[in-house]
């Protein structure tokens, strides 16, 4: 029981435990007066003096300057004629600017830069030799024109059926047909295969069959081998 004790940790540790919590320290230890002192020293209470009270009267020149100094410096302040002006309407009728917006809008308006054919008193010659060959350019030019004669012909146009290169394409189509070169094979398949049970390949196969059987050849050894004794 006394070695038990002795190697407990509980028991190792037991005066430990009740001393930690009573720890004192003296009050004018030297390490807790130097704390203090340098609390002192950094304590922003005592660093900071508050000046005294007084009185500064709304009308005086120090705090009038001030405010109108304010005033300069405010952006609020600033900026109150333009919040002011903001949202109203109002249109300089016969200002320059707006005289010359007007004059870039008529110049700008495609309605007075085209006028209207009618308006105006000219007359054009019917064949002068512009117009003549803008209309001899023109069906030059012309697509359909150019494809007329051809579209004409094809639908007129006659090829005999026994030329050779008609003879050739078709020869050629045969050769490389798919369902031509399977034609033979496809009707085989169709007819079917019969074969008799006398047929020579059948008689041959059973022949061959009984000829490498086991129970063929121990049949015939037994056969001899009964002759033999018969005779014997």
């Amino acid at each position: 029981m006394h070695v038990a004790k002795m190697q407990s940790d509980r028991e190792y540790k037991k005066g430990f435990m009740k001393s930690k919590t009573k720890f004192n320290i003296p009050a004018d230890m030297m390490e807790i007066v130097q704390a203090k002192r340098c609390q002192e020293l950094v304590n922003d209470f005592n660093y900071k003096t508050r000046l005294h009270t007084w009185t500064c009267l709304p009308d005086s020149n120090d705090v009038m300057q001030a405010r109108h100094a304010y005033n300069l410096q405010s952006d609020l302040l600033y900026k109150e004629d333009l919040d002011w002006i903001r949202g109203t309407g109002w249109m300089p009728n016969g200002s320059l600017d707006m005289e010359a917006a007007k004059q870039a809008s008529k110049n700008l308006s495609e309605r007075h830069y085209r006028q209207p054919v009618h308006n105006v008193p000219f007359t054009a010659i019917a064949d002068p030799m512009e117009v003549i060959l803008a209309k001899s350019n023109s069906e030059i030019l012309n697509m359909n024109k150019y494809k007329e004669a051809w579209d004409k012909d094809k639908l007129n146009i006659h090829i005999p059926p026994d030329t050779p290169e008609f003879q050739i394409a078709k020869l050629n189509s045969f050769n490389i047909s798919e369902k031509l070169y399977k034609k033979g094979w496809e009707e085989t398949k169709r007819k079917g295969y019969d074969m008799r049970m006398d047929a020579i390949p059948i008689r041959v196969a059973k022949a061959s069959r009984d000829i490498a059987s086991d129970v063929r050849i121990q049949l015939v050894d037994f056969t001899l081998h009964f002759m033999q004794n018969d005779h014997t």
